[in-house]
């Protein structure tokens, strides 16, 4: 980190890290870092009422584009933009805390809609229309078009008027906080037709003292296998270098989602594991990473890997949709938007 702050001085790293971290001025420091941008012009200020298209393409060529706005929090707080997950209520004041003290939204949250339907156009991304584009050192290219026509503006906020519901798909604690505070009422969105969106599980990583095979055949039965399934509706694990399936039995408590089905059959009934986000024995393993290089830093008879397979964003949608939650750190969804590429100032608008 400190590497990239040195070398790259135009990183949001050098607004956000700082050296004395309990300093009670922090934030204060960080207005000041924006400031300073800002007077270097590494930041521009948008003079104008604008929309921004951002797009994205990684090196797997996976394309996610998108709009850049600004949303109501009424909205949110009317139930019109629903969630798929409950928020911790100390990481929200952590971030009401930063927004208050920052006056500033670095990083949109992440929402889609119930529909395939693009409203962007080729006339939105033009030569003409082009802000940036660049390449990160993940090889991902970024690029930002403006929509500044009166008239384009109307049309997207009219097809927006439409819809019944926005959905979150990542953000939860940044949306909910921005409602809390109450400075303008507005939050940055990034907002994504479903159809771009990819998601991916989070597996889980366990660590216990005790001889895991053993003790789920003592409970289940259980049979090797090659490789785990992506879409498998069994619980699969690796340990001690082989890859395991749990057969279901009549022992077993059925769930509709794998997390739940692992959590209240084997965290809490076997491994007496009562909240995995407060365990010091859980990790939480993004499901896009290489799955062979992280169980090759199994060493240990009493490590565990329980594979996951994905939640769907039609089955987010509709859990949304009956006001029901996915147990928290149930999915990894793309794209990852990098903070401080567009900014909304607080107490602007």
């Amino acid at each position: 980190m400190r590497q990239e702050i040195k070398k790259n001085k135009y990183s949001f790293l050098n607004i956000i890290q700082q050296e004395n971290k309990i300093d009670k001025n922090k934030y204060e420091l960080i207005r000041k870092k924006i400031k300073e941008f800002e007077e270097n012009n590494f930041l521009i200020n948008e003079k104008n009422k604008s929309l921004f298209v951002y797009q994205q393409i990684d090196n797997k060529k996976n394309k996610f584009t998108g709009l850049i706005c600004t949303i109501d929090t009424k909205d949110y707080l009317e139930g019109k933009i629903k969630i798929h997950e409950h928020t911790i209520k100390k990481r929200e004041l952590l971030f009401s805390k930063y927004l208050a003290g920052t006056k500033i939204h670095a990083e949109p949250v992440l929402l889609t809609y119930n529909s395939n339907i693009d409203f962007i156009q080729n006339k939105h991304m033009s030569n003409k229309q082009l802000v940036f584009s660049f390449k990160t050192n993940d090889e991902k290219l970024h690029s930002v078009w403006r929509i500044s026509d009166e008239k384009e503006i109307q049309k997207i906020q009219f097809f927006f008027s439409k819809l019944k519901n926005l959905y979150i798909a990542d953000g939860h604690h940044r949306l909910a906080s921005s409602a809390s505070n109450q400075s303008n009422g507005k939050c940055l969105a990034y907002i994504v037709p479903k159809s771009a969106l990819i998601t991916h599980p989070f597996h889980r990583y366990v660590k216990t003292n005790m001889r895991l095979v053993k003790k789920f055949k003592d409970s289940f039965k259980i049979e090797k296998i090659e490789n785990p399934q992506n879409y498998s509706d069994e619980i699969q694990f690796y340990n001690n270098k082989k890859w395991y399936r749990i057969i279901e039995t009549n022992k077993m408590e059925s769930c509709n989602l794998m997390i739940q089905k692992i959590t209240n059959n084997i965290f809490q009934k076997i491994l007496k594991i009562s909240d995995e986000r407060t365990s010091e024995s859980v990790e939480f393993v993004p499901g896009n990473q290489d799955i062979n290089l992280i169980i090759n830093k199994l060493k240990s008879s009493e490590e565990v890997l329980f594979y996951l397979k994905p939640i769907s964003i039609d089955e987010i949608i509709k859990l949304a949709d009956q006001n029901q939650t996915t147990p928290a750190k149930s999915t990894f969804i793309l794209p990852k938007i990098p903070s401080g590429l567009i900014m909304m100032k607080i107490n602007e608008l």
